[in-house]
């Protein structure tokens, strides 16, 4: 069933609907699995009690693993709509957070240099032009460096991704826009 909401109110994309959907059934998931391993390591006898706790163990380790990848991944994918102040240091941050695997794959070393920099905008049109710049970065630059920084540039802020052959991305976030640097 979905969520009701007024005139005045964005309407979900369908991939935020998936996100938030999948997200949801994931946690369930995790939730249960949690519940299970309780009552699992409250039956074990002294004996077995033992040999069992590393697993145990492990196994809560792995779940909180798994629920803070989700709830990254639900606060980038399904950002609140509103529009106002976003701290942009901290959205570029995540979003390098969440790329780490891709810069991985594509043997891309990420050095991260932010300036503490926020601009009045809507937080999931900035996070998907951080996130696109990120992976167009990522796929450039692939199998050396790329430095991502960020600064204050008057009242917008400027992302600049540097390859090590000083080749460059930048990203002029202002307000509620975000573009190439002109």
């Amino acid at each position: 069933m979905e969520a009701p909401y007024s005139e005045h109110d964005e309407p979900m994309s369908p991939y935020r609907r998936l996100a938030d959907a999948t997200v949801h059934e994931v946690r369930n998931a995790l939730n249960a699995m949690a519940i299970h391993l309780e009552v699992l390591a409250d039956r074990f006898d002294e004996a077995e009690e033992e040999a069992q706790v590393g697993s145990v163990a492990a196994l809560r380790v792995q779940i909180g693993r798994i629920e803070s990848i989700m709830r990254r991944f639900h606060g980038l994918a399904c950002p609140p709509v509103e529009e106002g102040r976003v701290a942009l240091s901290e959205l570029v941050y995540q979003v390098a957070e969440a790329c780490h695997h891709d810069a991985r794959r594509h043997s891309v070393a990420v050095e991260i240099d932010l300036s503490p920099v926020s601009v009045e905008g809507r937080l999931p049109a900035l996070t998907e032009a951080v996130l696109r710049t990120v992976l167009r970065g990522i796929q450039e630059f692939r199998g050396g460096q790329l430095r991502i920084s960020l600064v204050a540039d008057g009242t917008d802020a400027l992302l600049s991704l540097t390859g090590q052959s000083a080749n460059r991305i930048d990203l002029r976030l202002s307000g509620t826009s975000a573009g190439p640097r002109s």
